[in-house]
């Protein structure tokens, strides 16, 4: 590392979620958008520099700009993705039944809960910061509460729920210890969180470092956790880890090139899907792309048994 990136990196760096101060430079770039990604040296989460947001309150103007704005997500991606997670939700043994309570944090257009309450019956509420996709998702599913704004500062108006969903949500906060223990508060004894999150131990993120750009979003995430940085964290907010998976996102192909300008992007993005490809071949374990979580909140103990006098 040249003397001006190492600049750089001590402008920018701060501690990890866990207060270890110290990481090693995981991947980099140096041209167009310079940023690194440090991986804490106690716990293997890794840090974004420079930071997105200095505040969680920030978070508010950041994700209502136009470019962030989940509105404008197509409709088919977006069904894809309420169909991927609960694949997910199977997988990890997380059940609905009606009466449930289920709370979708960071809910963007609100297709998953609808999907939730129409199939097994269940009281739904979905939180989201970003005002366009809390408008339109008010005005397609009216059977379901929509709250806008930030988590924390919406739980008291949210009831105790038996599953908590938080997918997407974690990488971009920058106090993950508060936000999973008041997300842990929000959940009723022997209740369910649900968590997605990038794979800093993914096998494409190894192969692949400052490329691995669809998941290594510059600018928005802050944290990218391992499985087991993910446990750590867990059980620090007084959650038990019921069962961790990984997987991938489906490759999506460029198309060709509109003009001979995009051929350099064109080439550029094919290289990253055939790495991607290719580590999706191998048998993956918990190397893939995609960690997702089951945390329960444990049932509170009942007093001790009295002693039995013979």
């Amino acid at each position: 590392m040249n003397k001006e990136f190492e600049a750089f990196v001590r402008q920018h760096d701060f501690a990890c979620w866990c207060g270890e101060q110290s990481g090693t430079v995981f991947c980099r770039q140096a041209f167009r958008r310079r940023f690194a990604a440090l991986k804490c040296r106690a716990c293997g989460t890794h840090r974004i520099l420079p930071r997105a947001i200095q505040d969680q309150d920030q978070a508010e103007r950041l994700y209502n700009d136009d470019q962030h704005s989940r509105a404008l997500l197509a409709s088919k991606f977006l069904e894809g993705n309420a169909a991927a997670i609960l694949r997910r939700l199977d997988r990890l043994g997380i059940c609905f039944r009606p009466e449930m309570t289920v709370v979708d944090v960071g809910c963007s257009d609100g297709l998953l809960v609808e999907t939730i309450r129409r199939k097994w019956g269940c009281r739904v509420f979905g939180v989201d910061v970003d005002e366009r996709s809390i408008a339109s998702a008010r005005t397609r599913f009216p059977r379901v509460t929509f709250l806008c704004g930030l988590a924390q500062s919406e739980m008291r108006s949210l009831p105790k729920a038996d599953v908590v969903i938080a997918s997407a949500i974690l990488e971009h906060v920058t106090d993950p210890p508060q936000f999973v223990a008041g997300l842990a508060e929000l959940l009723q004894p022997g209740g369910v969180l649900f968590m997605l999150t990038p794979n800093a131990r993914s096998l494409h993120y190894w192969v692949a470092r400052s490329w691995w750009r669809e998941l290594l979003s510059v600018g928005e995430h802050i944290f990218l956790f391992t499985p087991a940085s993910l446990e750590l964290l867990a059980r620090r907010c007084g959650l038990e880890v019921v069962k961790t998976i990984t997987d991938y996102d489906a490759l999506l192909r460029p198309g060709w090139p509109g003009s001979f300008r995009d051929g350099a992007l064109w080439l550029w993005t094919l290289t990253r899907c055939a790495v991607k490809a290719i580590c999706m071949t191998v048998p993956h374990g918990m190397s893939g792309d995609i960690l997702c979580a089951a945390l329960r909140k444990p049932a509170p103990q009942g007093p001790p048994a009295a002693p039995r006098h013979g």
